[in-house]
């Protein structure tokens, strides 16, 4: 059993080359509580639930969890347990200007005989308290809320028990830890669907298939299971404006509101944007420059 009053806490932010952690300082009383509150959510979430190997293809029952053996820890959870102090706190915390954050994680180093422990609440702005709407009660009056505020959720989405990664949902966890290496390339069939979706127009299914490798192929699969066509934020114009900021031409063709976008008719464009979709670049925080990333390579 990890020792509760030594867990670290973190934030797994967006942020550079891909993804990183930043330190949330609490109060000691406040470390306590929620060292407790995440255990027992580790507890129900592994509670009276049937392991299967990570499948892609697959969506688990409400009592089912993905495992993945030896999940290659990420670098950036390295040294979350062993020297947290390594790691920055967190500025401009759950503010318009302040960073991306895609999970909390609560680390626990090893007990006696033990192994650390990973886990994680998936993280989006709906959780971060409008200032100008929220009020509490003080002194015997409502006043609006002043400081940055957070709702902490009441689940876990995925842990990490030493060499084995639990979740249940891909669409969620991949979205803070890395899981592109343990799911399967695209099929024909999945490329096919991918070009022609609702979204696209001028697509040549058969020109991509010819010319997909294993890494196009993987980010495509990425694409699809992770249901990032599908949300409503997906529009051709919401697409084409992020687009510009990676030096990513995307042209749409039609009358306004029934835009779609033209897909790629060169190679290296297919590859910019299936990075782009699958969430592989980033914009250098000082120059500006748009990047892939885990890497500093500048794109061309």
């Amino acid at each position: 059993m990890p020792t509760t009053s030594i867990a670290q806490f973190f934030v797994v932010v967006r942020d550079a080359a891909s993804l990183e952690l930043q330190q949330v300082p609490v109060t000691a009383a406040l470390q306590d509580d929620l060292s407790s509150e995440f255990m027992d959510q580790m507890s129900n979430l592994l509670a009276d639930k049937r392991q299967i190997t990570f499948s892609p293809s697959y969506q688990p029952d409400a009592d089912e969890l993905f495992i993945i053996q030896r999940y290659a820890l990420p670098s950036f959870l390295q040294h979350a347990v062993t020297s947290p102090d390594h790691f920055p706190e967190l500025q401009l915390p759950f503010t318009p200007n302040g960073p991306i954050v895609k999970a909390i994680l609560v680390a626990f180093p090893p007990g006696r005989g033990g192994r650390p422990q990973y886990l994680f609440q998936h993280f989006d702005r709906r959780r971060i308290l409008n200032t100008q709407r929220t009020l509490i009660f003080r002194g015997g009056e409502f006043s609006r809320l002043e400081d940055p505020g957070v709702v902490i959720g009441d689940h876990l989405d995925a842990v990490i028990q030493g060499e084995d990664l639990i979740f249940h949902s891909f669409r969620l966890t991949s979205q803070f830890l890395p899981l592109h290496d343990y799911f399967e390339a695209a099929t024909d069939g999945d490329i096919r669907d991918f070009v022609s979706h609702r979204l696209f127009v001028d697509g040549k299914s058969d020109d991509v298939i010819a010319t997909a490798n294993d890494i196009t192929r993987k980010r495509i699969s990425l694409v699809l299971k992770a249901g990032t066509l599908e949300s409503a934020e997906a529009t051709p114009e919401r697409l084409q404006a992020a687009a510009k900021k990676f030096e990513l031409d995307l042209k749409l063709k039609g009358r306004p509101g029934k835009r779609r976008v033209v897909f790629p008719s060169e190679r290296s464009e297919v590859r910019l944007m299936l990075q782009f979709l699958a969430e592989s670049l980033y914009t250098g925080p000082i120059s500006g420059e748009p990047y892939v990333a885990n890497s500093y390579r500048r794109l061309n």
